[in-house]
């Protein structure tokens, strides 16, 4: 999920020499270690990245906020509410070990290891199984999928794949004894659309997020049955903003 002001991001890039930096990032008051050969972790570095969501979060979230952060990657959105709310509960769902390394060492780095987070490292998905993660790796680490064929991004004949464990989004929360969400980041490259289908066919409409902040890639949309964007209106939400690929909804509550 990246919207840059100015410039279109480019999804692949030549892959460089692997070159850690720790950066101050101002947007979300945070420090992260980025690997500079990564796409993402060059947006980062230049401190433009989901202007839009962020300042939406900075406006609707509080210290009491419970934010689910599903594809949660290295930690940006998740970095942002754990620093900016001391008192919100967090939940950051990410299968990629590579990520979640790099999720752990950004909380180190900011020193938000504690009780309010619990990191799922799980992908968010429709079954209970095992999956298996497309990983690019040509320098958008981020656009692995499960979904998505990353061959034409890669040059490869083949996929690279990482086997991990796949849980639908309710059993999650249920596990997490999540009982209410005020926002919700999906960002699970393509897989959306079937992955918030079956939350609201299984979740009771009282743990529906009051905010969900949505990546939506419409060429996706055949190859998992239809669009997020559709569904979230047909359940009652309500377009607040959008900025390239991100979108921000609302749901109107009674």
């Amino acid at each position: 999920m990246v919207s840059l002001t100015g410039w279109t991001f480019i999804l692949t890039r030549p892959r460089l020499r692997r070159d850690w930096v720790t950066t101050y990032i101002p947007s979300i008051d945070a420090l992260m270690h980025l690997d500079m050969s990564e796409s993402l972790d060059l947006c980062y570095a230049s401190g433009s990245v989901d202007e839009v969501n962020i300042a939406f979060m900075k406006q609707t979230l509080n210290n009491d906020s419970v934010f689910i952060d599903v594809g949660a990657n290295q930690g940006f959105y998740t970095l942002f509410v754990m620093k900016n709310f001391s008192g919100a509960h967090v939940v950051a769902i990410e299968p990629d070990p590579y990520s979640l390394s790099k999720l752990r060492k950004n909380l180190e780095l900011n020193s938000l290891e504690h009780g309010n987070l619990k990191i799922v490292e799980k992908a968010a998905g429709v079954s209970e199984s095992l999956v298996s993660l497309m990983i690019n790796d040509a320098g958008n680490r981020a656009g692995s999928s499960v979904i998505l064929d990353q061959r034409s991004y890669t040059g490869k004949l083949q996929n690279t794949t990482v086997e991990v464990k796949s849980l639908p989004l309710f059993e999650i929360l249920l596990q997490n004894s999540i009982k209410r969400i005020d926002c919700m980041k999906l960002d699970i490259e393509g897989y959306e659309y079937p992955v918030l289908q079956m939350f609201f066919d299984q979740a009771p409409s009282d743990l529906w997020p009051n905010y969900v902040l949505i990546e939506a890639l419409g060429h996706t949309i055949r190859n998992v049955g239809g669009s997020p964007i559709n569904l979230l209106i047909k359940k009652g939400y309500e377009l607040v903003d959008h900025e390239s690929y991100n979108y921000i909804f609302s749901l109107p509550r009674v």
